[in-house]
C-alpha cells in the first residue's frame, strides 16, 4: 500500500474519532462567544453610562456650588470685632428664600454650606445660623457661638487646605461635630479660599451623595434587569443552536451507520441547507457500490478465464510422455508459481478496494470455526488455544478475517510442536491479537521482510511465501498493522493491531 494510501486510511479514522468532538466543540464554542460578548458589552456599556451619569452629576453640582459660592461672598459681611460674618438685616428675609432654594437651610444631613477661619480653624459661619445684627448689642450676634460650634463641619484635609475650587468625597464620620453617627454616610465637599481684612477663610459647601447612590443604586437594578434579559436571550440561544446542531448530529450518526454497514444510504429527513450534502454523499455511495460490483465481476471472468488454459498446462505437464521427469516437474512448479501468483494479485486487487462501510465482525466463532479445520489438516498431537472474549468484534469482511486468520493460524499450526495459542485484548480503539506457537520461530535479523510477497523463513515446505504478505495487505488497507516478535514459547508470534 501507498504512503498515500496509509495517511488517507490514517486521516479517515482519525475523523471518525473526532467528528462527534467537533459538533460538540462547535455547540460550545458558539454558546461561549456569545456568553462572553453578552457580559463584555453589557459591562463596558454599563460602566460607560455610570460614569457619564456621575460625570453628569457631578458637574452639575459643581456648577449649582459655583452659584452658591458667589451669592454667599457677596451676601455675608464680615464683623471684625466678633471676627463672625453675618447677614445685614435688610437682606434677611431674601437671603433666606435664596437659601431655601439652594435647600441649605432645609435639612442638615442633605445639604449645607459654613465658613471657617483657615488660620485658626474657627466656625464662623454656617447656613444653619441665618446670623444678623438686627439686635440690641451689635456687637453680639444673636446665635450663640456654643450653638454655633454645634453645627456638623467636615473634617479638614490637604487638599482643602490648598483651596481649589473643586469636588471632593468626605466621609460623615469625619465630622468634627454633629452627625457623628452616621458612618456609612458620605457628603460632595465643594471648597474655596479667599480673603479679608488679612485673614484667609474657607468657605466648604457640602451636599449630601445619597442622590448619586440613589443613581447608582437605580444603575443596578437596572444593570439585574439586563442580565435576566440576557440570561433569556442565552438560553434561547442555547435552544435555538441545540435546534441547528441536532439535523447534524443526526446527519453525523447515518454517516457512521453507512461506515459500520448498518445502513446503504443517507436515509432521513433533513433541513433545505442539508439536502445538496445528503444528495452528493449519496451519489458517491452508489458510485462506489457500481464501480466495486463491476470490478469483483471482471475480477471473477479474469479468474474463470486463466483457469481453464492453467488446468491444460499442468495436465499437460502431468501426462505428456515426450517431457523428461525434469521437465515436467519445471513445469508444473511453473503453472504452480504461475496459479499462486494470479490468486495473490487477485486478492490483492480485491482487498485494495476495501472500504469503510463494512459490518463489523465477531472474531471467536472464525477463530473455532478455523481450529476444527487445522485439527483435520495436520495429523499431529498438538493443541491450540483460543483466549478471546466471545463479544469482541473488528471492522473487517468475514472473508479478510478468514483469509487473515487462515494464513497465519495455517502457519503457526504447520510450525509448531505442541500448542498454539490466540490471545486477543482491546486497547482503546483497537484490538490486539498474539498468535503465538512453540516452533523454531522467525530469523533473528529483518523478520518483517517475511511481510512481503515471495519471501519465506523455511524453504523446504511447500507453498511461494504469499501468505504473510496477504494478511499484511488486508490489515494495512483496514487501518492496522502486523509485527513479527518472539512468542513466550520461544517460537514465533504474530501480532495483529486490528480497528474496531
Amino acid at each position: 500500500m501507498s504512503s498515500n494510501e496509509t495517511f488517507l486510511t490514517s486521516r479517515k479514522k482519525n475523523n471518525n474519532e473526532t467528528c462527534s468532538g467537533i459538533t460538540k466543540s462547535l455547540f460550545s464554542r458558539q454558546l461561549l462567544s456569545s456568553f462572553l460578548i453578552t457580559i463584555l458589552g453589557l459591562s463596558i456599556l454599563s460602566g460607560l453610562y455610570y460614569y457619564s451619569k456621575k460625570q453628569s452629576y457631578l458637574e452639575d453640582v459643581l456648577t449649582n456650588s459655583h452659584a452658591i459660592d458667589n451669592y454667599i461672598v457677596g451676601l455675608l459681611t464680615y464683623n471684625s470685632s466678633t471676627k463672625r460674618y453675618y447677614i445685614e438685616p435688610e437682606y434677611l428675609k431674601k437671603a433666606k428664600k435664596q437659601f431655601k432654594k439652594y435647600k441649605l437651610t432645609q435639612n442638615i444631613d442633605q445639604k449645607f454650606a459654613y465658613i471657617i477661619n483657615a488660620d485658626n480653624n474657627q466656625l464662623i459661619w454656617h447656613s444653619q445660623a441665618m446670623d444678623s445684627v438686627n439686635y440690641k448689642d451689635a456687637s453680639q450676634p444673636p446665635y450663640p457661638p456654643e450653638n454655633l460650634n454645634a453645627l456638623p463641619t467636615l473634617k479638614s484635609t490637604k487638599q482643602i487646605n490648598k483651596g481649589k475650587n473643586e469636588l471632593e468625597i468626605l466621609p460623615a464620620k469625619n465630622a468634627i461635630r454633629g452627625r457623628k453617627n452616621t458612618k456609612n454616610h458620605y457628603y460632595l465637599a465643594y471648597h474655596s479660599i479667599f480673603s479679608q481684612d488679612g485673614q484667609n477663610f474657607h468657605l466648604v459647601i457640602a451636599e449630601s451623595t445619597h442622590e448619586m447612590e440613589k443613581n447608582k443604586s437605580e444603575l443596578l437594578q437596572h444593570g439585574i434587569l439586563i442580565l435576566i434579559t440576557s440570561f433569556l436571550v442565552f438560553i434561547a440561544q442555547l435552544v435555538s443552536g441545540y435546534l441547528v446542531i441536532t439535523p447534524i448530529k443526526r446527519f453525523e450518526n447515518e454517516i457512521k451507520d453507512i461506515e459500520s454497514g448498518k445502513q446503504e444510504f443517507i436515509e432521513g429527513r433533513f433541513p433545505t441547507e442539508l439536502l445538496q450534502v445528503k444528495g452528493a454523499i449519496n451519489a458517491l455511495v452508489r458510485a462506489e457500490k457500481g464501480q466495486k460490483k463491476r470490478y469483483r465481476e471482471s475480477l471473477d471472468n479474469l479468474t474463470h478465464s486463466l483457469k481453464t488454459p492453467l488446468a491444460v498446462l499442468q495436465g499437460f505437464a502431468e501426462n505428456d510422455n515426450s517431457l523428461t521427469k525434469k521437465q515436467s516437474k519445471t513445469l508444473i512448479n511453473e503453472v504452480s508459481r504461475m496459479t499462486d501468483i494470479i490468486s495473490y494479485q487477485l486478492r490483492r486487487a480485491t482487498i485494495s478496494d476495501h472500504n469503510s462501510n463494512i459490518k463489523r465482525q465477531r472474531i471467536r466463532p472464525i477463530l473455532y470455526r478455523l481450529k476444527a479445520t487445522f485439527f483435520k489438516v495436520y495429523h499431529k498431537s498438538f493443541e491450540i488455544q483460543i483466549n478471546v472474549d466471545e463479544n469482541l468484534e473488528c471492522r473487517l469482511s468475514k472473508d479478510d478475517l478468514m483469509e487473515v486468520f487462515g494464513n497465519l493460524m495455517n502457519n503457526a499450526c504447520r510450525f509448531c510442536e505442541k500448542i498454539v495459542s490466540v490471545t486477543a485484548t482491546q486497547n482503546g480503539d483497537t484490538i490486539t491479537i498474539d498468535i503465538d506457537d512453540d516452533g523454531l520461530g522467525f530469523p533473528d535479523k529483518n523478520p518483517s521482510s517475511l511481510l512481503k510477497r515471495g519471501i519465506r523463513a523455511d524453504s523446504k515446505t511447500e507453498g511461494q511465501g504469499i501468505g504473510l504478505a496477504v494478511s499484511n495487505e488486508i490489515i494495512e488497507v483496514a487501518g492496522g498493522k502486523i509485527e513479527l516478535l518472539v512468542s513466550p514459547y520461544i517460537g514465533a508470534r504474530v501480532r495483529l493491531h486490528l480497528p474496531i
